[in-house]
């Protein structure tokens, strides 16, 4: 069985709680519309978003420690909100344990799935698990999405893993995780490679299978680039990322809308 960890920011934390809740409720929608009934959500907050989805597969776990001091300084800001996602994380991963799942799949708050995940882990439920090679980024409102090769590479929401290759991270006490534990809790990028080392490669999963919503204002990595200062290598980057969206950018069909809950 599948298991979805979703960790949701503190409502102390956001730019704007309506936009968290209303971007979280497009994503538990999208997790919960799985073609497999083979999956459950564990949703990790300091409070319940306000929403009006409900659904018998989702459990929500309330933290108590104290949400991300936020001082101003963006890169601050940044470890420090990521600190307190790899807690959730941790978290959700000690309660999946009773669930007896087969593999996990961390889900950022904002983002959509494929509705096929948990029935393509039914079916190959003895592998390692995947990293999504191919997916999209949507920009939040309008009728575009941008194709995204690498997608593991740009999104959190991009590994599914053997639960048990997991499992060494709960030896480590909440009080202890930090943004920078591993590769595993924040470095999203680098977890195919961290796997393939220890010698249980993940495989890449063969169809298009999340898309990263951006340009809403509340996600942790634009917030912070968005206020660092630019170098012009940063700026080549940007301009140059947006030529080439330009370039691949596709209509959103009704068939993308029905596999991903967009």
């Amino acid at each position: 069985m599948l298991i979805f960890i979703i960790p949701v920011k503190s409502k102390l934390a956001s730019n704007s709680w309506a936009t968290v809740s209303s971007l979280f409720e497009r994503t538990l929608r999208s997790v919960c519309n799985q073609t497999s009934p083979n999956f459950r959500v564990i949703v990790v907050c300091h409070e319940k978003p306000f929403i009006s989805f409900e659904h018998e597969s989702v459990k929500y776990i309330t933290v108590d420690f104290p949400p991300p001091d936020l001082i101003g300084d963006p890169t601050e800001n940044r470890t420090r909100k990521q600190t307190d996602r790899a807690k959730k994380l941790w978290l959700g991963l000690v309660y999946a344990e009773s669930l007896n799942p087969s593999h996990i799949m961390f889900v950022d708050s904002d983002d959509c799935i494929s509705r096929r995940l948990a029935a393509h882990v039914d079916e190959n439920s003895q592998n390692n698990g995947w990293y999504i090679s191919r997916g999209f980024e949507y920009p939040s409102k309008g009728e575009i999405v941008y194709p995204k090769s690498k997608f593991y590479t740009k999104c959190g929401t991009s590994n599914i893993i053997r639960y048990d290759l997991l499992q060494p991270l709960l030896e480590t006490h909440l009080d202890r995780v930090r943004a920078q534990n591993g590769a595993l809790y924040r470095r999203h990028q680098h977890q195919g490679k961290y796997f393939a080392n220890a010698g249980n490669p993940l495989l890449p999963l063969p169809f298009q299978g999340a898309i990263y919503v951006t340009e809403h204002g509340d996600n942790i990595f634009l917030e912070y680039f968005s206020k660092k200062q630019k170098t012009l290598l940063d700026l080549v980057r940007l301009y140059g990322g947006k030529l080439r969206k330009r370039l691949v950018a596709r209509p959103i069909t009704k068939e993308l809308r029905d596999e991903f809950g967009l």
